[in-house]
């Protein structure tokens, strides 16, 4: 077992470079695979995150919407204008008896006109109520709101639409009465009511941006230099709930940004952020980077078997293996060797020639 394992040991010391380099190959490989899993991981969490505030946001829009919708329902469904078209069907005319009943309207109107405030704003410009033929019976507020057309007063549920030109938000609710449709409210509000719901950065620039369909810049405002402006159309055909690069625009001002488009439910409008790569993902790795230094330690591992054989190829080497301590065939030369140097090392005899001798006798016989 010892010598089987000693044979082992010595057939692998001339290759103690290579397998060094597949160590560490081996090793570069575990930890790059834990670097690019979790740079994968915090890249997916930060593209969790921004979608996730894209959502909220346009979540908060459609909720403002909604709340719009509702509250003309609810004005559609007040007991003021119940009255109204009950006194109607018994036969009253304006002139005796329905004139009560608008004048109580446009005072519930008015109020509402002024108690509902969003943000420090009013939230309501302009409220009317209209009959089946799309008649204004009660209009309060700004005039220059001006009130919708009889063509859409044929609506069977709440409704809401944004008028791009004019910046304004237009609720409509039906006026059920008995099962039939008998007219129509409508709310217009300001659609820069908006603004506090479409956030920016912590320098004022902007980073949300609230689209049309067609592409156009509802807000912020401010947006006249905007390469948002001008990229409008490409930026609204974007796939929403994707995160996208901006690498492909024509503007440079959106070079390194990602964009993300949220659609706000029920409308045509979408929300846009925009976010730098940096300011998304911090300093960690691109997975890119990671593949580099996956690349990296397979030329070092190249480079030391070319290195391991380039010194197997220089003139006069001689490996561990082919010397005469290396195999257990070499160990009798190796103690043949041992005993001829013990010998050498022994001081050696005197020898007596013939000659010595004979001169020896001499000298012995003279004395």
């Amino acid at each position: 077992m010892v010598s089987s394992l000693i044979r082992f040991s010595r057939s692998l010391a001339p290759r103690w470079l290579l397998i060094a380099a597949a160590a560490f190959l081996l090793s570069m490989f575990f930890l790059i695979g834990n670097l690019y899993t979790s740079q994968v991981e915090l890249r997916q969490n930060a593209d969790s995150r921004l979608v996730s505030i894209g959502e909220a946001r346009a979540t908060e829009i459609n909720d403002f919407l909604t709340e719009r919708r509702q509250a003309a329902a609810r004005l559609a469904g007040s007991e003021d204008i119940s009255n109204y078209f009950s006194n109607l069907d018994l036969g009253m005319s304006v002139k005796y008896g329905l004139f009560a009943n608008l004048a109580a309207i446009e005072g519930r109107f008015q109020a509402t006109l002024d108690q509902e405030k969003y943000q420090g704003q009013a939230t309501y410009l302009r409220l009317g109520f209209f009959d089946r033929n799309g008649v204004a019976q009660v209009d309060v507020g700004s005039s220059s709101a001006a009130a919708s057309s009889p063509a859409r007063n044929n609506l069977a549920e709440p409704s809401i639409q944004i008028d791009d030109k004019r910046r304004l938000i237009v609720a409509s609710a039906p006026v059920l009465q008995k099962g039939k449709i008998r007219g129509k409210v409508e709310t217009v509000s300001s659609l820069n009511l908006l603004s506090s719901l479409v956030a920016t950065n912590d320098l004022g620039q902007p980073r949300e941006f609230l689209l049309g369909d067609d592409g156009e810049v509802l807000l912020p405002i401010e947006r006249e230099h905007s390469a948002v402006a001008t990229q409008g159309p490409s930026l609204a055909a974007l796939p929403s709930g994707r995160i996208h690069a901006l690498s492909n625009l024509s503007a440079p001002e959106l070079k390194g940004y990602l964009a993300l488009r949220s659609p706000v439910a029920g409308t045509r409008l979408s929300l846009l952020r925009l976010a730098g790569e940096d300011e998304l993902y911090g300093r960690t790795l691109s997975p890119a980077s990671v593949f580099y230094l996956g690349l990296f330690a397979i030329v070092l591992f190249m480079l030391a078997i070319g290195f391991e054989r380039s010194v197997k190829m220089r003139p006069g080497y001689k490996s561990s293996s082919s010397s005469p301590i290396a195999t257990e065939r070499s160990w009798p030369k190796i103690i043949w060797l041992s005993r001829k140097r013990s010998d050498v090392a022994k001081p050696s005899r005197p020898i007596c020639t013939g000659r010595a001798r004979r001169w020896t006798s001499r000298i012995l016989n003279c004395a």
